[in-house]
């Protein structure tokens, strides 16, 4: 039977596929995840900080809804933020690979949190659509430095798995963004509700700061001989 560079034979079905091998890579995954205690933490962080501000931006909608704001201006709230991750992302092509990984990551999350805080203080619209929008400016950094080195010093077999187990938790929690976000609103109003979801946020800063092993993480040059623990 002829056979491919890696083993596997051309044009005959994967023997894994039909085994259920979908259930064991992605039990595989999990576990290869779980035993990085970096991989864990990230894991962690990106379920709260998804949830943290995809529940901000219900809160400010439903807010804005309940006000009688028009339907434009409402828009702007989700174009600002979109604008400031295109504005991220050309700051992330040209610094993610100049400046350490871990202290800016642990910078990123804390200008997160100060973001929102003005939004727990007021509901001006154009502050919310400012200060709304300056949360989205690091995250392409975030990705770019922080998954970067994950997925440079993963396996190649592993990088679909880890793909999973990152995006899975972050998902799933942001499924009940609304429903919260609805449900806090009237019985704490904005501000209360803010302040609930920026306790999220803060959590994910606390952890990806306390983390020893995300704050080590070196400038790209460095992660040659840099382990991921």
């Amino acid at each position: 039977r002829e056979h491919g560079s890696d083993g596997g034979r051309i044009g005959e079905t994967d023997g894994d596929a039909v085994k259920g091998g979908f259930f064991r890579d992605f039990l595989e995954g999990w576990s290869w995840s779980l035993h990085r205690k970096t991989l864990a933490i990230v894991l962690i962080v990106a379920a709260l900080v998804n949830f943290g501000v995809n529940g901000i931006q219900y809160a400010i909608q439903l807010h804005l809804v309940s006000c009688g704001t028009n339907a434009t201006s409402i828009g702007f709230i989700s174009g600002g933020i979109s604008l400031m991750m295109l504005v991220g992302s050309l700051l992330a092509g040209k610094l993610s690979d100049k400046v350490s990984v871990g202290p800016t990551v642990c910078l990123a999350y804390l200008f997160i949190c100060l973001c929102v805080v003005p939004m727990t203080l007021t509901d001006s619209y154009w502050i919310m659509l400012v200060a709304n929008s300056f949360v989205g400016l690091p995250f392409p950094l975030i990705n770019a430095m922080l998954l970067g080195f994950i997925f440079a010093k993963s396996p190649t077999s592993m990088q679909g798995r880890i793909t999973v187990t990152l995006t899975v938790p972050a998902q799933v929690l942001s499924m009940f963004c609304s429903a919260v976000a609805g449900t806090l609103l009237p019985v704490f109003g904005f501000h209360g509700a803010v302040l609930v979801f920026l306790a999220v946020l803060v959590a994910s800063a606390v952890l990806v700061i306390c983390s020893r092993s995300i704050r080590s993480i070196p400038k790209a040059a460095q992660w040659e001989h840099t382990m991921l623990r």
